[in-house]
């Protein structure tokens, strides 16, 4: 059910939508949507989405080094995910 919905999320055009949030410098919808992204990625086969959206990945690189702790830190837990997979599912 659970991944269900977040297939849903990623078909309904979310990836779209992050990536414009993520690219206007606004920091504060920058630091929900990268968490929200980085929640999306624990799931294999919407991480595959994420990871396979255009400039999508390229972005997440780009802000890893943000100024702001926050979307670092959601940033670089998504590109952890991408690198180790999702070991929060496999338990």
């Amino acid at each position: 059910m659970y991944a269900l919905l977040l297939s849903q999320i990623i078909d309904g055009g979310a990836l779209p939508v992050f990536l414009k949030i993520l690219n206007d410098n606004h920091p504060e919808d920058q630091v929900i949507t990268a968490r929200a992204i980085w929640s999306l990625s624990f799931d294999d086969g919407v991480c595959q989405q994420i990871k396979e959206f255009p400039n999508m990945k390229q972005k997440l690189e780009d802000l890893k080094s943000s100024k702001d702790e926050e979307i670092a830190k959601n940033v670089n837990g998504t590109l952890y995910v991408f690198r180790k997979g999702s070991l929060f599912f496999r338990m």
